[in-house]
């Protein structure tokens, strides 16, 4: 009878066990990582909100925004300006929701980046983890020959030294990288907005120079010009304003401000349009240098890689005929790993700014995107 119990006990063990590892091994794919962002964030859910109330208002009509004048009370001014405030206010309406959905495919564009970026650099920092583990045992074995060389009076005191602190150094890289990586994947529960205990799925970005894309930077730039949410917004600001102007609305409906300091405002506010516009100028063309940039690191690395597993071939004949050790083979292949590991995050980083630039309007939103 006792048997049968433990029996029972250890294939329940088992059985939650196995749950359990089931469960662990269970990856965050951004895919679902992009849902659960767009369901939790904010700033994108009040926005939603602001949308639906505009679309309410236009389908019910805007008449119960503005009081029932008697008509036969009505002077002409008063009838001809409460048509007007109807126009302006339906005009108003119309731009808001232009904009308001605008916004909301511009969040879920930066959102997507915003996420792309949290994947790339957990999966760099869980690798270079991997990495530094190889090279902390490739730099135990190194100090362990040393003792003896040290012993014999093959090499120097500096030299062993030397070894010992590069070793500390290791050791130190590895408890940043641990903080690194327990820190990134606090921002991605950030991005989530919600608890995330499982690891996630790596995203495979495919590498495109830019310089073989039909990409002109002015074109980029007058779509970024265009598109820009900032821009927009001041575009519409200015042009309401405007018409409120010309229909001399302002002091019924917005402002006490004389006609004359409301022109000055839109004069003002035409400047502060000019400067956005420069700015994200200024954006564009500071992506196109940091791609042409990477560009040219990218290439340099794949050079180094190919003269890497070149040397690796080498080494692996002479460790194959006794000229060389296989300690020196592991040497080289650790530094073939970690050009390996920079070339291919370097190539991920540059992806996800490649996108931003071909759709230039998230350059101007910082980090949102």
């Amino acid at each position: 009878m006792k048997k049968n119990a433990v029996s029972i006990v250890l294939a329940l063990a088992l059985m939650f066990g196995i749950q359990n590892s089931t469960h662990a091994a269970e990856k965050l794919t951004y895919d679902a990582a992009l849902k659960m962002a767009y369901a939790n964030n904010l700033t994108l859910e009040r926005t939603k909100d602001s949308a639906d109330k505009i679309d309410d208002t236009l389908t019910t009509g805007i008449s119960g925004m503005f009081p029932e004048v008697d008509p036969q009370m009505a002077s002409e001014y008063m009838a001809a300006s409460i048509v007007n405030s109807k126009s302006t206010a339906y005009n108003d309406l119309i731009n808001n929701q232009q904009l308001t959905k605008q916004s909301i495919d511009v969040q879920k564009e930066a959102i997507g980046l915003g996420l792309k970026n949290s994947f790339i650099t957990i999966e760099n920092l869980e690798k270079n983890a991997t990495l530094l583990d190889k090279k902390i045992a490739n730099m135990r074995n190194t100090l362990n020959v040393n003792i003896i060389k040290y012993k014999i009076g093959m090499i120097s005191k500096m030299d062993f030294d030397k070894a010992n602190l590069d070793y500390e150094e290791l050791l130190s890289e590895k408890n940043e990288n641990v903080l690194k990586l327990k820190m990134a994947y606090s921002d991605l529960e950030n991005l989530l907005g919600t608890k995330n205990e499982k690891k996630i799925s790596y995203i495979d970005l495919a590498y495109t120079p830019v310089s073989k894309l039909n990409l002109s930077l002015n074109s980029q730039i007058g779509q970024a010009v265009a598109e820009a949410p900032s821009i927009i917004a001041q575009n519409n600001q200015i042009y309401l304003l405007e018409q409120k102007i010309k229909y001399n609305l302002l002091d019924e409906l917005q402002t006490s401000l004389p006609s004359q300091e409301s022109k000055i405002d839109v004069k003002i506010k035409n400047t502060e349009l000019r400067l956005s516009k420069n700015d994200v100028k200024t954006a564009v063309i500071s992506t196109e240098n940091r791609l042409q940039n990477m560009e040219a690191q990218i290439e340099n690395l794949e050079v180094q890689k190919k003269n890497l597993e070149q040397s690796v071939k080498q080494l692996d004949a002479a460790v194959n005929l006794g000229l060389k050790t296989k300690m020196e083979l592991d040497t080289v292949n650790l530094s073939l790993d970690e050009i390996t590991q920079s070339l291919e995050n370097l190539k991920e980083t540059y992806q996800i700014l490649l996108e931003r630039y071909q759709k230039p309007y998230l350059l101007t939103l910082g980090g949102q995107a």
